[in-house]
């Protein structure tokens, strides 16, 4: 799967069951950063918001089938919080990649974050 590379990229989140946060739908661009193992079996995301606001760093295992990867792992953002991360389904091919993710904030929020990306080289 060609995954590793920087991607100029749209996000949408839509985040429930917040502590401090309001309960909404949120659109950002930014700047997709995805480095893999060299196995290929693991991906470090970072997202950097376009706006300055908050960026976020994930470490995700991957198990891919076909087209489509998924895995678990953790993320940790620049405002303290940090989390679980499950990726539903991540597709790359050619010069564009989509992912479909879940975060769980643990520390410095109580949030669930329905989050969708897609982005070009």
């Amino acid at each position: 799967m060609p995954l590793a590379g920087s991607y100029t990229a749209a996000t949408v989140d839509a985040y429930a069951n917040c502590s401090s946060r309001p309960n909404r739908i949120e659109t950002t661009l930014g700047l997709a950063r995805v480095v893999t193992t060299d196995s290929g079996d693991a991906m470090t995301l970072s997202l950097d918001n376009f706006d300055g606001r908050n960026a976020c760093t994930f470490y995700v295992p991957l198990r891919q089938r076909g087209s489509l990867a998924t895995g678990s792992g953790s993320f940790v953002c620049n405002d303290g919080t940090s989390g679980d991360v499950a990726v539903e389904g991540l597709r790359a091919f050619d010069d564009i990649v989509t992912i479909r993710m879940k975060r769980t904030y643990r520390t410095g929020e109580t949030c669930i974050a329905d989050s969708f990306l897609s982005g070009v080289k």
